[in-house]
């Protein structure tokens, strides 16, 4: 998956969902690298290849 769409999002709330999980995961986009995108939760840090994303739900700011 190219990623250079998502570097708009950098800092914003996102939730990634792939082809292995049902309900995604939830935090905010840190990073980009290559084909990994990195995700910063309240307890955790995700680092999720690109290839296995079905899609990305960004929050809008209320």
């Amino acid at each position: 998956m190219p990623t250079e769409m998502l570097r708009a999002y950098i800092g914003k709330k996102v939730t990634v969902v792939t082809a292995g999980s049902a309900m995604g995961f939830e935090g905010t986009l840190v990073r980009l690298e290559d084909n990994w995108i990195m995700l910063e939760g309240k307890k955790t840090t995700q680092i999720i290849n690109g290839d296995s994303i079905n899609y990305i739900n960004i929050k809008k700011e209320v």
